[in-house]
C-alpha cells in the first residue's frame, strides 16, 4: 500500500513539460559540444599528440564520465562533495607523478602536497547524509565541533596571504583591507560571545554585530569599486578576490562554513602557484587542461564543504539577515546568493587572475577556451541531472 501511495504521489508531483525539457536538453548538449570541441582543439590539438597527452585525455574523460554517471543516482547527488574529493585526489596524484621528473619541480611538488592535505581537510568538513530522503532527514550532525577560534585563526592566515599575493602593504588599499578584515573578526567574536539578549538592545555601537556587519557590507562594496580603477588587470583580479573575503566570511553562518571558506582561499592561493608553474614554466598544456578541470571540481567541493547540499532544505536562510533585523527581498537574495555560491564565484574568478596578462589575441583565445573547459563540467552534470529527474520522477534535485 505504501509503495502504491508513493508511486501515485510521485506521478502527481512530477508533471513535466517534456517540450521544454527537450529544449533544455538540446541547449545543454549544444553547450557541452562547443566546450568539448574547444577543449580538444586547443589543449589537445593535432600538433601535440604524444603518449602523455593521450594519458591526460583518457584521465580527463574518465573523471568526467564518473562525475556525470554519479548524477544518475539521487544519493550520489546529495553526496556529490565526497565524490568530487575522490576525483580531485586522483587528479592531484596524477599531476604529482607527471611533475616529479621536471626540472626544479620542488615548488610544484610542495604545492601538490599542500593541496592533497587541504583536500583531506575539506573532505572531513562535508556533511554526510542519512539517505532518509522522503522524510527530509538527509543531513547527519557533524562528528566534531569547530571552535570559532580555529576558523578565525585560519582567517588570519588567509588575510596574511591576501596581503602578500595582492601586494597590499601599508598603502590606502591595504589599510582598508586590514580594517575590513578586523571588522570581520570582531563580528565573529560578537556573534559567538553574545549574552543572550536581542541584538541592538542596550548595546553600544561597536558591541552590536549588526552595526559591524553593515560597515563590512559598505566597505566591501567601496573596495571593489576602488579596485575597478586598477590599471593592471591581473593585480586587479587578485585584489578583488581578496577584497571579497571579509564579506564572504560573515555571510557564512556556521563555523564549519567559515572554516571551509578559509581553507578554500588557501587552496586558491596554492593553486595559483601550481597553475602558473605548469602553464608558464613547464609549458605542459595537457597538465594545464587538467588544472582547469580541477578548478571546476573545486567549485563543487567548496559548495559542499561550506555546509551546502543540492536541496532547498539545506539553504542557510539566516544569511539573508546578516547585519539586518528586517527582511528585504533584493538584499536578502544577494546575501543568500553570496552564502550559497560565494566559493564558486571565487574559484571562477581565479581563472581571470591566472589568464589576466595582456599578450594579444592568443592569450584572449586561451582564456576563452579555459572558461569553456571550466564550464564543460557543469554542462555535463546538468545533462545527467535532467536525466536523473526523468528516470526517478523526483523534484528533489531539480534546483
Amino acid at each position: 500500500y505504501l509503495d502504491a501511495v508513493a508511486g501515485h504521489a510521485r506521478r502527481m508531483w512530477t508533471t513535466f513539460d517534456f517540450r521544454l525539457m527537450a529544449l533544455g536538453a538540446v541547449i545543454s548538449l549544444a553547450a557541452a559540444s562547443i566546450q568539448l570541441w574547444d577543449t580538444k582543439r586547443v589543449f589537445l590539438n593535432s600538433g601535440m599528440k604524444s603518449q602523455k597527452h593521450a594519458h591526460a585525455l583518457i584521465l580527463y574523460g574518465l573523471v568526467m564520465a564518473m562525475l556525470s554517471a554519479s548524477m544518475l543516482s539521487n544519493s550520489y547527488i546529495l553526496s556529490e562533495g565526497s565524490v568530487v574529493c575522490f576525483l580531485i585526489a586522483t587528479l592531484l596524484f596524477y599531476l604529482a607523478r607527471e611533475t616529479a621528473d621536471a626540472t626544479n619541480s620542488g615548488a610544484a611538488q610542495a604545492s601538490l602536497a599542500g593541496l592533497l592535505l587541504l583536500n583531506a581537510l575539506m573532505c572531513n568538513l562535508i556533511p554526510e547524509h542519512s539517505g532518509d530522503i522522503w522524510n527530509g532527514n538527509t543531513q547527519k550532525s557533524s562528528t566534531f565541533q569547530v571552535s570559532y577560534l580555529v576558523s578565525d585563526a585560519v582567517f588570519l592566515v588567509v588575510m596574511a596571504l591576501g596581503m602578500i599575493q595582492g601586494a597590499l602593504r601599508f598603502n590606502p588599499k591595504g589599510s582598508l583591507f586590514l580594517y575590513n578584515s578586523c571588522l570581520a573578526l570582531l563580528y565573529s567574536f560578537l556573534k559567538n560571545n553574545s549574552t543572550g539578549r536581542q541584538e541592538g538592545e542596550g548595546e553600544e555601537f561597536w558591541r552590536n554585530p549588526n552595526n559591524v556587519a553593515k560597515q563590512i557590507h559598505a566597505l566591501t562594496l567601496a573596495s571593489l569599486l576602488w579596485c575597478g580603477f586598477e590599471k593592471n588587470s591581473r593585480k586587479k583580479a587578485i585584489r578583488a578576490l581578496f577584497f571579497l573575503l571579509p564579506e564572504l566570511y560573515i555571510v557564512m553562518v556556521t563555523e564549519h562554513g567559515r572554516l571551509g571558506l578559509g581553507l578554500a582561499y588557501i587552496e586558491i592561493y596554492i593553486f595559483i602557484i601550481l597553475l602558473v608553474k605548469v602553464q608558464f614554466v613547464e609549458r605542459r598544456i595537457d597538465l594545464e587542461m587538467l588544472c582547469v578541470a580541477l578548478l571546476s571540481l573545486y567549485c563543487k567541493q567548496i559548495f559542499s564543504a561550506t555546509g551546502h547540499q543540492a536541496q532547498f532544505s539545506a539553504l542557510q536562510y539566516n544569511a539573508a539577515f546578516v547585519g539586518f533585523s528586517d527582511f528585504n527581498w533584493w538584499r536578502g537574495a544577494a546575501l543568500l546568493a553570496l552564502n550559497t555560491f560565494g566559493g564558486s564565484v571565487c574559484v571562477a574568478h581565479l581563472l581571470a587572475c591566472v589568464y589576466a596578462q595582456k599578450t594579444g589575441q592568443k592569450t584572449v583565445a586561451r582564456k576563452t577556451v579555459a572558461y569553456s573547459t571550466f564550464g564543460l563540467t557543469f554542462s555535463l552534470t546538468h545533462i545527467f541531472v535532467m536525466l536523473c529527474c526523468m528516470i526517478h520522477c523526483r523534484h528533489l534535485m531539480v534546483w
